[in-house]
């Protein structure tokens, strides 16, 4: 997830510093979070999630992506029933190789598959999850994201044409380019970190971060992309930037201590919020852009309505992040205690409220993941 040429800093942009010296604050303790909702999904059969990789909020659905063991997109409802499946895996023109991506596409309403390999974009109604059309594309993507003129997708370091090597190509509504950005390095064709998603929206505004480097963060404005704000960690930023992949990944294991890539970023009406890993602990950057401070956060358990562990971030939009939480997990708090902590002594309101939602759920050592949905 980097580029080879860097864009000129502007004016507007926004320089914004993180201290990693500083205390780092329980997540809970901002305002970033204002509700959570916990959903315990089916399980039967045909219902056996392998991993969740994506999940998406849309009305009254949930809409979760096992991309990598059943190659399967699961629809619940919001109290986790569970109501359709999409699973196509083949090599048929109404088929896909293998998932990476899906979206709700703001110009068609359709629920969208992105398949990497075989260049396609599958469409389904989101309502009943019927087929709708397959749309081939124009190069292989790893990430697909909607624009207002179209869409962005990402290439991920791996050039189809060696004379063409780019890493983020604009599209038209038809799917036609009419714009590319972002030169791919020689050291690093082909290289890309599995957990890095390097796009978000934030109501109109398209945004792009190259994972490492120069830690910027790029809007799309108009046909291109301009430089919005610069992430600065001081001296636990990685302090090189023309490293070869091999390098890089030398210097990572080496010092837990750098920064050495972002994972997401984000903006809500608030915040902007970018994810990052450091000494072995995923956390959260936050920059309040009305008082124009910023803090660091630990995915710290959740012990407002219920007692949960923050969970494993499988999306994040403008208004809620989404984890999952193993249903072990769950089935530990239901019961109270384990042999280190008693949760039902330290939690009894949270733990009472737990056991009247979800005992008559059935929620085994099993089950498939819960979903956690943090509201903003």
């Amino acid at each position: 997830c980097l580029y080879s040429c860097e864009k000129k800093k502007t004016q507007d942009e926004k320089v914004v510093h993180f201290d990693l010296e500083q205390e780092v604050l329980n997540i809970h303790s901002t305002s970033l979070i204002k509700d959570c909702k916990i959903i315990p999904l089916e399980t039967n059969d045909s219902v056996l999630i392998g991993s969740i990789d994506k999940v998406i909020v849309d009305q009254d659905k949930l809409y979760v992506g096992d991309f990598s063991k059943t190659h399967s997109v699961y629809v619940f409802d919001l109290q986790g029933k569970f109501q359709q499946k999409i699973s196509r895996q083949g090599r048929g023109p109404e088929e896909y190789l293998s998932l990476y991506d899906m979206f709700i596409d703001p110009h068609t309403g359709e629920l969208n598959l992105l398949s990497r390999i075989d260049r396609k974009l599958l469409a389904f109604d989101k309502n009943d999850v019927s087929y709708r059309k397959t749309q081939k594309l124009p190069k292989t993507f790893m990430e697909l994201i909607p624009s207002q003129n179209g869409y962005v997708g990402f290439s991920a370091n791996y050039s189809e044409d060696r004379n063409d090597p780019y890493n983020l190509w604009l599209l038209d509504k038809d799917f036609q380019i009419y714009n590319k950005e972002f030169s791919i390095l020689p050291t690093w064709e082909s290289r890309w970190s599995s957990s890095v998603t390097v796009f978000s929206s934030f109501q109109d505004t398209v945004y792009y971060i190259p994972a490492i480097r120069d830690f910027s963060v790029y809007k799309l404005d108009g046909d291109r992309f301009t430089l919005e704000y610069s992430i600065n960690f001081g001296k636990n930023q990685i302090p090189a930037s023309n490293m070869s992949y091999d390098e890089y990944l030398e210097y990572s294991r080496k010092h837990p201590e750098y920064v050495t890539r972002l994972d997401c970023f984000q903006e809500t009406d608030r915040f902007w919020v970018c994810q990052f890993l450091f000494n072995g602990q995923q956390l959260l950057g936050l920059y309040d852009k009305i008082d124009k401070k910023t803090v660091v956060c630990s995915l710290s358990p959740y012990v407002g309505k219920y007692f949960t562990s923050f969970g494993n971030i499988v999306n994040f939009s403008s208004d809620y992040l989404i984890t999952t939480v193993s249903a072990s997990n769950i089935c530990e708090k239901l019961t109270g205690k384990n042999q280190y902590v008693n949760y039902e002594e330290d939690y009894p309101e949270q733990i009472k409220r737990m056991r009247e939602e979800f005992s008559g759920m059935g929620i085994k050592e099993d089950s498939n993941p819960c979903v956690v949905i943090y509201s903003f």
